[in-house]
């Protein structure tokens, strides 16, 4: 209902502040404000917030979910593994992702699961908002 009501607005010179925990409706808007403890940690539109992560979100498909989980948290170069439906976003340190692309299939197979797929996918906003969760911002 919001967002239908601030799409019929757009180009009045109206500006409407909206809070949502939703990042699907936080990406349709022109710009984004991160907050952390009382405290606004981020603020840009939504492609320069997901571009801060580009290059550092691999999406991981296989089986079973959790031992890929578990594998991926181990690896020095991954800064956070989280569940997306029935895959995982594995959060890289920047400039490892050709390193981890080798090496995580090999850890996975070794640890007993099967990976379907492994790849660069773009940060979707939820990657963003998660980081920025659990980064330092004092």
């Amino acid at each position: 209902m919001v967002i239908k009501l601030v799409s019929s607005r757009e180009g009045d010179g109206v500006s409407v502040i909206i809070s949502t925990p939703y990042m699907d409706e936080a990406s349709r808007c022109h710009r984004v404000g991160f907050m952390k403890a009382g405290k606004i940690i981020a603020e840009d539109t939504p492609s320069n917030l997901r571009a801060r992560l580009n290059g550092r979100v691999l999406e991981l498909r296989g089986a079973p979910i959790n031992q890929l989980r578990h594998v991926a948290h181990q690896d020095v170069d991954v800064e956070d593994v989280a569940a997306f439906g029935d895959k995982l976003h594995v959060r890289i340190r920047e400039g490892k992702s050709d390193e981890i692309m080798k090496r995580l299939p090999i850890n996975i197979q070794a640890a007993g699961a099967t990976v379907t797929d492994l790849r660069i996918i773009p940060p979707a906003l939820e990657d963003v908002f998660i980081a920025l969760s659990e980064s330092n911002h004092d």
